[in-house]
């Protein structure tokens, strides 16, 4: 009677760890699965994809450290200070993503910059182009000025090159309501003579339209896109 008591508690005890375990397992299993989940929902194939990204730990387990560094930025003249992710950072076409300030720490989507720079974050040359990331909108960074004005339906303005805002786009349609889409000449065109009489017959803070006739015959490109989801 005794062993037999002895062998029901041992069976008992047996099976006890085998169910702790199992539900152990499945917890682990669970956790695993959603961590893969979480980060399969995440696709970056346009601009607006970014606003996926949480925290920047998320975007170095997407690009890998190799392609993203974490710095600070500043705007509107140096008034507005970000903790940014900027996504290849050694690379022409750069994407800098922007974490909310009042979070204090890179977390919390603010908005996505996507821009063109023949620098690294240390200014210093950098020699490969880069992947751009095209808007949902069709835009996307290296764009004539004449694609952006098809995709408008209607000529755009923009402000005079060379200070904080120049080449800022304005006077376009409600579909890019929340895009900042900045134009400039390209490098190349600007080294060059005829460049250099474009750009000073365009600048300064001064209101253009790409339908005016001093703008017509000068090759603007987009230079930066910014989209913000709010």
């Amino acid at each position: 009677m005794i062993m037999k008591k002895i062998f029901l508690l041992t069976a008992t005890v047996f099976v006890t760890v085998i169910l702790i375990s199992s539900c152990k397992n499945s917890g682990t299993d669970k956790k695993s699965e959603k961590g893969t989940e979480e980060k399969e929902k995440i696709e970056i194939k346009y601009l607006e994809d970014f606003a996926q990204f949480e925290n920047h730990e998320q975007v170095l387990d997407y690009f890998g450290a190799s392609n993203v560094i974490s710095t600070e930025w500043y705007l509107s003249e140096g008034t507005e200070r970000y903790l940014v992710s900027v996504v290849n950072p050694e690379q022409k076409n750069k994407v800098i993503i922007y974490w909310k300030p009042e979070s204090g720490v890179y977390a919390e989507f603010a908005f996505v910059e996507a821009s063109y720079s023949l620098y690294d974050t240390d200014w210093e040359f950098v020699d490969e182009e880069g992947e751009t990331y095209p808007t949902k909108t069709g835009l996307a960074v290296g764009d004539s000025i004449s694609r952006l004005v098809e995709l408008n339906g209607a000529p755009v303005g923009f402000f005079g090159l060379g200070w904080d805002y120049g080449g800022y786009v304005f006077d376009a349609d409600k579909k890019f309501d929340k895009y900042s889409v900045r134009l400039d000449l390209s490098d190349k065109y600007l080294a060059t003579p005829e460049g250099t009489d474009a750009y000073m017959s365009i600048a300064g803070d001064d209101e253009f339209y790409s339908d005016d006739a001093e703008v017509t015959d000068i090759p603007l490109e987009v230079y930066s896109i910014t989209y913000t989801p709010e």
